[in-house]
């Protein structure tokens, strides 16, 4: 009885053993499934954006978190976080790595299994598995982007280095691959660039670059770069499309460009529920062509975000010809800056192998690429068209470009054909770049000067420079000045010998705004000059411009001197030779055929009432802009000339005044509510010269007619 007892109770015994480990295995089976299997294909839980049924993709975001006052935009300090969200996951967003640091612009890994960011501080690269193991270093530089070469699986890093003078520029740009870091090969060492944003086409031979020359398209296999336009955080499109996208000034709006045509459409991205019409920043293109990333609202300026900034993932239209579709990623009480989307790359490379297109160097002379003049360009020394061109001077010897950008100084700005407007103040070619071209123009024994000049139509009987080049190591000063209706040229240092007040000869007379094209030519014998590609005849006169201590090379007016010029000028060309008449009456032809499609931008006068103001910007709230317009609301109470649609008593306007330039806030930049104006009115959309500038908008309706007031 008691064995019998024993042994049922045995067997029960050994049966609930048995049971007991068939349990216990079926939970760890059941761990390791859930381990290891996929996640589902939607597991977002309630109060999660669902960004797959957005994207139709497995989709991971990647930024960093603002742990202090949600100002550090550009992710400079040791307060912030590295974020990631998921969107098969379920767990929103989360920190990649637990510790607040020094994490900056992040990038996700070309398989979405792995992030990079760099370490502003030591110049280290660093790589983390997307669950935040194996963290370590990889490389030196600052991440600018990743590219998968599809033919070999291979991914790779692309890294700026040598930093210019300002903290995001670098001089060179570099690849290296994930499985072999320790070997890097020079991608870009053309110009330098900004690291907001270089990124690259599928195919990766081109990549968007934001240079000190203007933004465009790089083709890396030859170190050449085509300039699309002035503005900020370029973009290039994901696929082969070659779609170029440049942040205008309003941090509103992107310039999308067609490649080759340059043809230009201005598409909102800042119309997203939360954003309501504020600033965006920190805008960059997925891996698919149809979605971007954007951080905002930034209601008061670049710098006024604060912890209210959140990601926005936006959905173009299939032509990318606007936002069809947004979608808010994050909600925290943290500033969320430098987002970086990942699409699976199924759908990512369904987008791309859709979009293929030859992209080749354009060499016509519209806004924005190479001009077709000069038509020989032998012997320049330096060349600036207009600011929309690429005033690119390849070197006859050493077959390199160099690339002239001037500084706009005091209260010079540009007209709306891209042209210097000195406005009283000046523009003034970099300083090292200037004694570079004035030390090649002493070594030369004959030089010419080459210019566009429009003087303006209010001032009949001005006295002022020009164009000044002034060497002081070799005390020589070249100069055009406008005395009275007179164009002068004025000659100072081993030419004059020892006459203190130098040579001067009259060219000829100038027609208040009418375009004059001047060359002006000197040769071991004689000084020659022509005059609309006709020769003129010089007249030796007295002058009472004497040597200026000022050194480099200026249009509208020298630092020291007190004789602003009123005008346009453009086309203006220095060569390290002669120029006949043959090759004068060429440029000047050339030059007819851009002035003859020009047309004056319809205007209005108005008598309007400021019923809503922007607040009035600091100068570092703009920087790194030197200058600022900003928005107001008017009503129209009178219109006192022209006339248009949008334009009559009663109707409600937006209207841009300059309130900054070169860094100095004007008088009269502030304006009250319920003060009257007087302003003569042109359509934003008619003055592209402000597209990259600064604009201020922080007022209730954003959708009102846009107008810029002319002589602010």
């Amino acid at each position: 009885m008691l064995l019998k007892t024993f042994l049922l109770t045995g067997r029960c015994f050994s049966f609930s053993l048995f049971i007991m480990g068939m349990l216990i295995v079926g939970v760890l089976l059941t761990a390791c499934a859930e381990e290891h299997a996929p996640p589902p294909d939607n597991a977002v839980e309630a109060g999660l954006p669902d960004v797959k049924g957005f994207t139709g993709a497995h989709t991971r975001i990647v930024w960093v978190q603002d742990m202090g006052d949600g100002e550090d935009f550009y992710g400079q300090g040791d307060h912030l976080r590295l974020m990631g969200f998921d969107s098969q996951d379920g767990q929103g967003e989360r920190p990649i790595l637990p510790d607040i640091g020094h994490y900056a612009k992040p990038v996700i890994s070309p398989k979405g299994d792995q992030v990079l960011f760099s370490d502003r501080n030591t110049g280290k690269i660093f790589i983390v598995n997307w669950d935040g193991s194996n963290l370590r270093e990889i490389g030196q530089g600052r991440t600018l982007t990743t590219w998968m070469d599809r033919s070999s699986d291979r991914e790779w890093v692309y890294a700026g280095r040598n930093q210019g003078q300002k903290e995001r520029e670098h001089g060179l740009v570099v690849r290296f691959s994930l499985d072999d870091p320790e070997h890097a090969e020079t991608v870009w060492d053309s110009t330098y660039v900004n690291e907001n944003n270089f990124l690259l086409s599928a195919d990766g031979t081109h990549a968007s670059v934001n240079t000190p020359h203007g933004m465009g398209i790089a083709d890396l296999s030859t170190g050449q770069w085509e300039k699309y336009g002035e503005g900020c955080w370029t973009n290039l499109a994901p696929d082969n499309s070659y779609l170029l996208w440049i942040f205008e000034g309003s941090h509103r709006k992107a310039s999308i460009f067609e490649p080759q045509t340059h043809e230009r459409r201005s598409v909102a991205v800042n119309g997203a529920p939360g954003i309501d019409g504020h600033r965006v920043f920190h805008p960059r293109w997925s891996n698919h062509r149809q979605f971007f990333a954007v951080t905002g609202p930034f209601r008061e300026g670049i710098r006024g975000g604060g912890q209210d900034v959140e990601i926005y993932l936006g959905r173009f239209n299939a032509d990318i010809t606007e936002v069809e579709d947004w979608l808010r990623i994050t909600h925290n009480d943290h500033a969320d800056f430098y987002p970086d989307v990942w699409i699976a790359p199924d759908l990512a490379e369904a987008s791309t192998s859709s979009q293929q297109k030859t992209l080749q160097a354009s060499n016509d002379s519209a806004r924005g690429r190479r001009s077709s003049w000069p038509e020989n360009q032998q012997g320049l020394l330096f060349l600036w068209d207009n600011r929309g061109a690429q005033n690119e001077v390849v070197s006859d010897k050493s077959g390199k470009s160099r690339f002239f950008t001037l500084e706009a100084k005091g209260l010079a700005r540009y007209g709306r054909f891209l042209e210097m407007i000195p406005q009283g103040g000046y523009f003034a070619l970099e300083q090292t770049v200037a004694q570079d071209v004035l030390t090649d123009l002493a070594k030369a024994s004959s030089w010419s000067l080459e210019a566009l000049i429009t003087p303006d139509t209010s001032q009949l009987n001005q006295f002022g420079i020009i164009a000044a080049l002034v060497n002081a190591q070799t005390d020589h000063l070249i100069s055009l000045v406008q005395d009275g209706s007179d164009l002068v040229l004025h000659l100072h240092g081993p030419d004059a010998q020892d006459d203190r007040e130098g040579k001067a000869f009259a060219l000829g007379q100038m027609q208040p705004g009418q375009a004059l094209h001047v060359l002006v030519s000197f040769g071991k014998d004689a000084v020659s000059a022509y005059l609309n590609g006709v020769s003129a005849e010089k007249t030796q006169v007295t002058t009472n411009l004497r040597k200026t201590q000022d050194n480099g090379v200026f249009f509208g007016n020298t630092p020291s001197t007190r004789m602003p010029w009123q005008g346009g000028l453009e086309s203006v060309a220095i060569y390290s030779r002669e120029v006949g008449a043959a090759e004068a009456l060429r440029n000047y032809t050339s030059l007819q055929s851009k002035l003859a499609h020009r047309q004056k931008a319809p205007e209005v006068v108005v008598q309007a009432r400021l019923t809503e103001s922007t607040p009035l910007p600091s100068v570092e709230r703009i920087a790194p802009y030197r200058r600022a317009l900003a928005t107001n609301i008017y009503v129209i109470e009178n219109v006192l000339q022209g006339e248009m649609p949008e334009i009559s008593p009663g109707n409600s306007i937006l209207a841009a005044h300059w309130v900054i330039m070169d860094e100095q806030i004007l008088p009269g930049a502030s304006r009250s509510e319920g003060q009257a104006f007087t302003m003569r009115l042109q359509r934003m959309e008619d003055r592209p010269e402000l597209e990259g500038e600064w604009l201020g908008m922080d007022v209730s309706d954003v959708l009102l007619p846009l107008f810029y007031d002319v002589e602010s």
